[in-house]
């Protein structure tokens, strides 16, 4: 059985969840557009965290934000995610 690290369990809980650092570029820019974060800070530091892979704590710190706020972002985000995979089969067929 697949152990999770702490930030992966936070998201682990639907089908299609975003995972730190495999997200892609193109990926992450489509989602934040569907989204309603409009922070710069918050979405450089999303990009920090779901495409390049770092730390949150990291990310919270070079961004000058904190960690509860980061935390609101990426629930956000992954909402927007799982609304996008919902909505799919209505486009394939």
């Amino acid at each position: 059985m697949r152990s999770f690290n702490k930030d992966e369990y936070l998201f682990r809980e639907k089908l299609g969840y975003l995972v730190k650092g495999m997200v892609k570029a193109r990926c992450f820019q489509l989602l934040v557009e569907l989204s309603s974060i409009r922070s710069s800070r918050g979405i450089y530091a999303l990009e920090d965290y779901f495409v390049k892979g770092r730390d949150l704590k990291e990310v919270c710190n070079e961004h000058d934000i904190t960690p509860s706020y980061v935390t609101s972002l990426l629930r956000k985000l992954q909402e927007v995610n799982h609304k996008v995979i919902d909505i799919l089969p209505y486009y394939r067929n």
